[in-house]
Parts: structure tokens; C-alpha cells; sequence
């Protein structure tokens, strides 16, 4: 017996068997990650989360060399991408 089910009921059970549930997730990491700008000296838009030194972390631009703002000690993903991004 088929049943004509809405689109929506569709959706919902496809992501209860587990369809979609993956993609879900990655989808709410990336919107919790903050966009990168380019680089402030050459405009170079495709720059690097890199660890500099041991626990140091830093943005830097493969195309003119530039290493974004970082600290002694250890710094957050998230901070050096928020300390780059104030870079004008």
C-alpha cells in the first residue's frame, strides 16, 4: 500500500533514518565558524589557520608571506580569525 506523503513528511522521515542528519551537522559547524577576510596587505583571499610555533596560532597569507596577530602562549582558532578580521 503507498501512501502519498507532503514533502515535508517526506523530509522528516528521510533525516529519522538518518538521511541528511550528517549534512545537518557539518552545515551548523560551518555556520558557527567565522569567515576569514582576505589578506589586508595584498587581498589575497584564500589565507591559512596555521600554528606558527608550538600552541601559537596564527591567520597568514600564503601569496605575500604577512602572519596575522598572535600572543605569547596559546591562542584560540577562533580568536586569531577575530584578531585578523580587525586587521584594516
Amino acid at each position: 500500500m503507498k501512501t502519498d506523503l507532503p514533502e515535508e513528511q517526506d523530509t522528516v522521515r528521510q533525516r529519522h533514518a538518518g538521511y541528511g542528519l550528517a549534512n545537518r551537522a557539518e552545515e551548523r559547524r560551518q555556520a558557527a565558524k567565522p569567515s576569514i577576510d582576505p589578506c589586508p596587505f595584498c587581498g589575497h583571499d584564500d589565507v591559512e589557520v596555521d600554528e606558527i610555533k608550538m600552541g601559537i596560532i596564527a591567520i597568514c597569507c600564503p601569496e605575500c608571506l604577512c602572519i596575522g596577530p598572535h600572543q605569547d602562549g596559546t591562542q584560540s582558532v577562533e580568536m586569531a580569525i577575530e584578531k585578523w578580521n580587525r586587521r584594516k
